[in-house]
């Protein structure tokens, strides 16, 4: 009958904007936690010595970069351009060259802590409340 077709129908639409906020938030998260790791690990405590940072510590933001058009299959835009400004702060750097450089090292978390602070503005934006039955 037509009402069960525009019921299922609704369903089906509803399930599929569910997993479309899904993808986008786990992405969101993931890029979330990689920049808060960098800039804590960038920081220099007051008279202690400078934290130690491994190389995936970099080399994952450089696998995000390279993985991230593929995964954003809901062209979250906003998230795109927050990718990029952190891929240019990064600019190829290895992690050797960041470790060696403190004036570096520094220009990266004060980029990144930047990068926070605007994907912290883009989620506080209302959203649409997703309903789980």
């Amino acid at each position: 009958s037509p009402e069960v077709y525009e019921r299922e129908k609704t369903k089906f639409v509803q399930t599929m904007e569910e997993a479309r906020e899904l993808a986008i938030v786990s992405l969101r998260e993931e890029f979330s936690s990689m920049i808060k790791r960098v800039t804590e690990r960038f920081t220099n405590g007051h008279g202690t010595k400078s934290k130690i940072f491994k190389n995936g510590t970099i080399n994952n933001f450089y696998e995000f970069f390279e993985t991230f058009r593929e995964r954003n299959i809901f062209r979250d835009t906003e998230l795109a351009e927050l990718v990029d400004q952190a891929e240019a702060i990064l600019g190829g750097k290895t992690a050797e060259t960041i470790r060696s450089n403190d004036q570096l090292k520094d220009h990266i978390r004060e980029g990144m802590v930047e990068v926070e602070k605007s994907r912290e503005s883009i989620l506080s934006r209302p959203r649409r409340r997703i309903v789980m039955d």
